[in-house]
């Protein structure tokens, strides 16, 4: 507010003040003496004030500002002149998501806009999201003399992933070696098909006799963690 500018002996009428967004305030006042009348104004530098961001809540992300300043991550208070508007902008990682704002008057999830008249303390909320479910369903292996064929029922879109061995005798000791490999990716949840085309040695070895195999179907949910199911299946001799 203005003050009263008049010094012993002398007399100030009519004080005002101005602050400009960058800080910088302004008073006029009409100064009044036996033969003049005046106005007389002085202009005082620009006052900053900090603005100090914290960030809670399981989940996690990044807080950034305009005019720039607050990138936290990395710098989490900034000094900005007096009357500046700061617009705070909140932005989850993967994994999580943006709850809301609290402190010097923001809340909701949208921006969050303060007016630096003094010190301002805002928080960002960020909560962790739950994993998508890993838990899939193989309905059905089917062997044959040049492919396995399985339907698998996925709970949503990710990576499925099926790796076939066989055991093997060398040396006294059981070797695993492979038999077929094969991945699709899903876009949603729903039935995929895979087809795991069997060995050159594989098939050469089914002229000769049943091969018992065991068929490891993994799937990995788009950002969650991969889970496995492992079935031994009969590869008949091929006659």
């Amino acid at each position: 507010g203005a003050e009263n500018l008049s010094a012993a002996g002398q007399n100030a009428a009519s004080p005002q003040v101005a602050v400009a967004v960058d800080g910088t305030a302004t008073v006029v006042w009409e100064r009044n003496g036996p033969t003049y009348s005046r106005i007389q104004e002085s202009t005082s530098g620009a006052t900053m004030y900090s603005l100090t961001l914290t960030k809670s809540g399981a989940g996690s992300g990044s807080v950034s500002s305009s005019p720039t300043g607050i990138d936290c991550g990395l710098v989490c208070s900034y000094s900005f002149s007096l009357s500046t508007s700061v617009t705070l902008t909140a932005s989850p990682a993967a994994g999580s998501s943006f709850t809301g704002w609290s402190g010097s008057g923001c809340s909701g999830t949208s921006t969050c806009t303060v007016t630096m008249l003094g010190a301002r303390a805002v928080d960002a909320k960020f909560a962790k999201l739950p994993l998508p479910s890993n838990l899939f369903t193989i309905k059905s292996v089917k062997p044959g003399v040049k492919a396995l064929t399985s339907t698998v029922v996925l709970p949503g879109p990710g990576t499925i992933t099926q790796i076939v061995t066989r055991s093997v005798k060398k040396k006294s000791k059981s070797v695993k070696i492979g038999v077929c490999k094969t991945s699709k990716k899903a876009t949603k949840a729903g039935t995929v098909k895979l087809t795991c085309k069997l060995s050159a040695a594989t098939r050469k070895a089914l002229r000769q006799r049943s091969l018992r195999v065991s068929v490891k179907t993994t799937f990995t949910p788009t950002g969650g963690l991969k889970a496995s199911k492992t079935k031994l299946v009969t590869l008949k001799r091929k006659r």
